[in-house]
């Protein structure tokens, strides 16, 4: 790793940090040093995981052709962090299982883990597509309370 103390601090959401982070992945990216660029990524990844921070991690792993070891990784730490983190990590998995078209794994993680309802929907439009009963148990209790909202205007 190129600068311990900034992993150890694991990027704690200090503004100033963050801009120092991107400086040192921007030189590292610049000055063609991909692997340290890549460690920096999942760094990043491991102490902010988005959608946006995965999306970076991949771009960074494509880039020397290591993202399906790296994937794997980003998934397990998904999984560990979901149960300290509880419904944002739960549904950045599923939302990025969602683009990757894992459709199943998506199911998967939005049955076992709450997520929120816009990530709920959208992977039950999916698998309403394969599984139209499961589907209609998720909707059947927002469409309850959206008649039991009305009923009361």
């Amino acid at each position: 790793m190129i600068c311990p103390h900034w992993e150890s601090r694991r990027l704690t959401g200090e503004t100033g940090m963050i801009g120092w982070w991107a400086m040192l992945v921007g030189l590292c990216a610049a000055s063609g040093r991909s692997r340290d660029v890549l460690a920096l990524r999942e760094v990043h990844f491991g102490s902010c995981a988005t959608t946006e921070t995965y999306r970076q991690l991949r771009e960074a792993a494509e880039s020397i052709d290591d993202w399906p070891t790296v994937r794997k990784r980003a998934h397990a730490r998904l999984r560990e962090l979901i149960p300290a983190r509880g419904v944002y990590t739960a549904d950045v998995l599923a939302s990025i299982l969602l683009d990757e078209s894992e459709f199943v794994a998506a199911w998967k993680i939005v049955d076992e883990h709450p997520c929120y309802e816009a990530t709920v929907l959208a992977v039950t439009e999916e698998r309403a597509k394969t599984h139209p009963a499961e589907a209609i148990e998720v909707y059947r209790p927002m469409v309850t309370g959206c008649i039991a909202m009305m009923n009361k205007v």
